[in-house]
């Protein structure tokens, strides 16, 4: 069984460029608020 591991470990990381990729548009959506507000 050695495609078990590699399996998991893709779905990881496939996780966790989900997870990445929301706290990073979260993060660009924050920042460009505040520079709107500071335009303002």
């Amino acid at each position: 069984k050695h495609w078990e591991p590699q399996q998991q470990c893709r779905c990881g990381s496939a996780y966790w460029a989900w997870a990445h990729a929301f706290a990073l548009g979260s993060t660009l959506r924050k920042l460009r608020a505040a520079s709107t507000d500071h335009n303002r």
